[in-house]
């Protein structure tokens, strides 16, 4: 994936639909979106999109927490903790102050509505601010995502821990000169809460063994240049016919898609993106719309 900053281009599956149609609301200027509309869609993620469906988990699965609601609102200083702690943080930090608080009698809707959407707001603020960077503000709300996934699962009865994690594998075809932009994009997923393992210049046979001992929510494959693209095509239908998890999805970015967007189609992926910030963001709602399904 390319170390140049650009933006995400639509998905081809129906799970990116909302992506591709918030994009589409932009009009011809979606080609050349800034951090501060990119922010806009990444807070609508949460909240336009996110929230609404777990509240609607929240009226069928209410085991979060039997305890109604504490009346008292949360404070502007809590929610700014909080917000805070999406970035200084980890997951599991997170999940541990949701802990407490619903010891204390915070029910799940107070959760998303008193606490998280708000948080998400903040860290909007913050940006606004020049108090934290962008990457900080993706970060950040890409915990949110993972936060607010483990809850819901957990709110449907899901008691095993690893199915509370999003996975992704990180590579480029054997040979690929170019490394740097696929580590940082890996570590990008790692910071939001992912499990990751980044495996550049990976061989087919390598690749093959890889996906199908182990499962992976995404695969997220970087191509610089023309001459690997049989390659990547080829490794693509290898992850779809070897991978112990029949509903991966597999994300393409680099310099060649940069320069030919319209090759990821070609290529066979489910989504492109060639930046490393909203390659998180796009991947979060996609492996969050496919999980939700179960």
């Amino acid at each position: 994936m390319s170390e140049q900053p650009a933006l995400i281009h639509r998905p081809f599956d129906e799970e990116g639909r909302n992506w591709a149609d918030a994009l589409s609301a932009l009009g011809p200027d979606a080609g050349t979106m800034k951090d501060g509309e990119i922010m806009d869609l990444l807070t609508l993620v949460v909240e336009g999109e996110i929230i609404p469906r777990l509240m609607l988990a929240h009226q069928q699965f209410s085991t979060l927490n039997p305890i109604p609601d504490r009346v008292r609102p949360m404070s502007r200083q809590a929610i700014d903790r909080f917000a805070q702690l999406t970035i200084t943080g980890e997951v599991e930090d997170l999940e541990d102050q949701i802990v407490k608080l619903a010891r204390n009698g915070m029910g799940a809707e107070s959760v998303y509505l008193d606490l998280m959407a708000p948080a998400a707001r903040r860290l909007g603020d913050y940006w606004d601010q020049d108090l934290c960077s962008f990457t900080d503000v993706t970060i950040g709300l890409g915990r949110l995502q993972t936060l607010l996934y483990r809850l819901s699962a957990k709110q449907k009865g899901v008691e095993d821990p690893s199915a509370l994690v999003t996975t992704g594998l990180f590579i480029t075809p054997a040979g690929a000169q170019h490394k740097f932009g696929i580590t940082m994009v890996e570590e990008l997923f790692r910071r939001a809460g992912w499990k990751t393992l980044c495996l550049p210049d990976i061989s087919i046979p390598e690749l093959k063994a890889t996906v199908a001992a182990q499962s992976f929510d995404l695969v997220g494959l970087g191509i610089s240049i023309s001459a690997q693209f049989d390659q990547a095509q080829d490794m693509i239908r290898q992850v779809r016919s070897s991978s112990c998890n029949p509903e991966v999805k597999i994300m393409v970015g680099g310099s060649l898609i940069v320069e030919n967007p319209q090759q990821a189609g070609a290529l066979g992926a489910d989504f492109s993106a060639v930046d490393a910030r909203e390659a998180v963001t796009i991947a979060q709602s996609i492996i969050y719309d496919v999980r939700m399904r179960h």
